[in-house]
């Protein structure tokens, strides 16, 4: 059975809900700048208590001068809250300072190192096909390291070329869709000076549309704040999401933070 789930990172989406979706997702993936406040945190917790909707927190790799929002997020939190970390140093907090609180741990996209090139769609040689297909869960020994972390729960992309992992049956996975992200970087073209600590969210609204001739790029690009994106809609086969041990869909309605 196969768990359906919402991500936004904007309380105003939650007009996008609907009736198929058991799961909220909601924070900031890829920019510590973009953390949500405690109050539409609590605002979005309250909407999953009146509907009986699970919650899930996603937090982003985080700069140090961001590590304090954080904490004071995650002493918010209820207990036993699952949350998508994207950075392991955020990780090693949630197990030193707040234990008490049983977090469920789901290792996000951006550590399951998937290969998130949309060129991947043009390799014709197997050799590149199947390097493409490959993902931190290729590796025996990080499976059985997140495991003894007690994490059993990795984010993945849809991308065009799928995967190639033999996952330990303790181990299940979240596709999100349609946007893939394709990278991710410590410079964002939104800022008008990358010396500038200070962030205005100038983002939050606003994307690139990225298109190449279509020899060289088969996809348009999305570029918002730091990070890129493209956009598949094809969600996987049956077949597919049962070799991957899919258990849970996430749909982006739009392009997240």
């Amino acid at each position: 059975m196969i768990e359906h789930a919402i991500y936004i990172s904007s309380i105003n989406d939650l007009k996008l809900l609907t009736h198929k979706y058991k799961r909220i997702y909601f924070g900031a993936e890829f920019c510590s700048n973009l953390l949500p406040s405690i109050k539409d945190i609590k605002d979005v917790l309250n909407i999953c208590n009146d509907k009986k909707l699970v919650f899930t927190l996603v937090l982003p790799w985080c700069h140090e001068n961001n590590i304090d929002p954080v904490k004071r997020i995650l002493k918010f939190l209820p207990p036993k809250t699952e949350v998508v970390y994207n950075d392991w140093g955020i990780w090693k907090i949630m197990e030193e300072d707040f234990k008490h609180k049983a977090f469920k741990y789901v290792l996000g996209r951006i550590l399951s190192d998937t290969k998130n090139d949309p060129r991947a769609l043009q390799l014709s040689d197997k050799k590149s096909i199947d390097f493409s297909k490959q993902c931190a869960l290729n590796n025996d020994y990080f499976q059985k390291s997140i495991i003894e972390k007690g994490i059993n729960q990795a984010e993945l992309s849809n991308t065009f070329q799928g995967y190639n992992f033999s996952l330990q049956n303790n181990i299940s996975t979240t596709i999100y869709y349609p946007y893939v992200f394709s990278s991710v970087t410590t410079f964002c073209l939104f800022k008008k000076d990358i010396t500038i600590e200070y962030c205005g969210q100038t983002c939050i609204n606003k994307y690139i549309l990225c298109k190449l001739p279509k020899k060289e790029l088969k996809t348009p690009m999305f570029i918002r704040g730091n990070y890129e994106f493209y956009k598949n809609s094809n969600l996987p086969s049956a077949t597919n999401l049962s070799k991957w041990n899919t258990n849970r869909i996430v749909f982006m309605p739009k392009l997240t933070y």
